[in-house]
């Protein structure tokens, strides 16, 4: 393993200090009622924060998404089997989609990309790797979308339904099969598979692997901040909810020695070192409390929308794990897995039972402000607490259901995250009042157990 040395030095971009916040919303967005009712600002919902995560419970669950992000490393077979590899293709033999043209996709595209997956071989790879850029896995080999029909609501932009997730850089892998032009990896981590681009892989011997096991994880405090060589050379990044290795931790240093991983010319393992200042990173994980809290999500909100984490925003389920996953608490990716995680310890309360109309106080008096996720098919949200009466939660969402004059099926597109309650919407004309949010739900997930709570008496 080398070391692609640069004399420690920094160039970054701190939030703070400014005077005052330009608004991300956009006119649509300002027209909503409950971003107009409710503050969007997370300090004011902190008050519902009653409670707190034990020292010694937090340190255990991190334990627990340190073991689950390096486990992929210790597989002896594929999870994944070669009917999981071809299901998107043989949908996509019986309906092409749509591409980036919004015109049909080809069957000579189709077979093009069928044939690359070289499924014959499957699988033909079984190598320990890692993620040395953010980048999206992808269902297809292919940077190409598959979009369904616009014309159908909820279809269409952005719903690139080749588009499975995407993932940090220095996130592990196991690699278990090449496309026959060798371009493209499918790849499985701790939390999802799919194809990856061969340029954003490197391989992990087990020195490699031991070095990342015994180095110091850090978090991103900070979004959106560029991190520089000496020399100016832009090498990453940070993201809320990314982590990163340092090879030790200095307590009185000004600054952090980060290890960022790229690749040589044999696709081995080398590392950018650089230096960072202390101000941007902590520690994982991050000490769960209300400061914290608040500088981690006030961040996020307002963001754009990301289905599947395109374009490097991100969707529902992906807010919420790199909210998390700073703390050193482990989601699953998808909206239907995190509400029903075995991991956290905390119990599921199904309400696909209950009367919509009494759903809102269920989740009042059986949630957990700040410690509770509110599921509803294809959505999840993070319940914030009481507010003016109102279960108030923060989500990140596309849009709403609509139905015009001759009750035909549209969109009324948010596409970011914000406060919101479970009525969000309700004041737009065209809006589906049997469908608003309140409706939908299906659980309340508690995250945390009685035992791992300081503060209040979970029932």
């Amino acid at each position: 393993m080398k070391f692609i040395i640069f004399i420690p030095f920094f160039f970054v971009f701190l939030m703070f200090g400014c005077s005052s916040k330009e608004s991300t919303l956009t006119p649509q967005q300002e027209n909503l009622g409950d971003i107009k009712h409710y503050p969007q600002e997370v300090r004011l919902f902190l008050k519902n924060l009653n409670w707190e995560l034990s020292a010694k419970a937090q340190q255990e669950l991190a334990s627990d998404y340190r073991t689950r992000m390096f486990e992929v490393w210790n597989r002896k077979k594929p999870f994944h089997t070669k009917k999981d590899l071809l299901f998107p293709s043989l949908i996509a033999q019986k309906d092409a989609g749509f591409g980036e043209n919004n015109l049909p996709n080809s069957t000579h595209f189709i077979n093009t990309l069928n044939a690359n997956i070289n499924a014959q071989n499957y699988p033909n790879t079984f190598q320990a790797g890692i993620l040395i850029q953010d980048t999206s896995l992808r269902l297809m080999p292919t940077f190409k979308p598959r979009f369904l029909d616009s014309n159908i609501a909820g279809e269409g932009y952005p719903f690139d339904h080749w588009q499975n997730s995407s993932a940090y850089a220095l996130t592990p892998i196991l690699i278990i099969h090449t496309s026959a032009d060798k371009q493209w990896f499918f790849v499985e981590s701790s939390f999802v598979g799919g194809w990856v681009h061969s340029s954003t892989v490197a391989f992990v011997s087990k020195k490699d692997q031991n070095v990342i096991k015994q180095g110091k994880l850090l978090v991103s405090l900070q979004e959106e901040i560029p991190l520089y060589s000496k020399d100016k050379y832009f090498i990453d990044k940070t993201r809320i909810g990314k982590i990163f290795l340092t090879p030790k931790i200095i307590p009185n240093a000004k600054q952090y020695t980060l290890l960022i991983p790229t690749a040589n010319f044999k696709k081995e393992l080398d590392w950018h070192k650089i230096s960072a200042p202390k101000e941007i990173f902590a520690p994982f994980p991050l000490r769960w409390n209300a400061k914290n809290i608040e500088s981690v999500t006030q961040q996020l909100l307002g963001q754009k929308y990301g289905w599947g984490g395109l374009f490097e925003n991100r969707d529902c389920s992906a807010f919420l794990r790199d909210i998390f996953g700073t703390f050193g608490i482990w989601l699953p990716r998808n909206s239907a897995a995190q509400a029903t995680t075995k991991n956290l310890t905390g119990d599921f309360i199904s309400l696909s039972q209950i009367e919509p109309t009494q759903k809102e106080s269920m989740i009042i008096q059986n949630g957990l402000a700040w410690g509770s996720l509110i599921w509803l098919k294809g959505h999840i949200m993070l319940y914030l607490g009481e507010y003016e009466g109102k279960a108030v939660v923060l989500h990140s969402i596309w849009g709403l259901r609509t139905l015009d004059e001759n009750q035909k099926e549209g969109r009324f597109v948010i596409g970011g995250s914000l406060i919101s309650d479970l009525y969000l919407g309700q004041e737009l004309p065209n809006i589906d009042t049997n469908m608003l949010l309140k409706d939908r739900i299906l659980g309340i997930k508690n995250l945390f157990s009685p035992q791992q709570i300081q503060g209040i008496t979970i029932q």
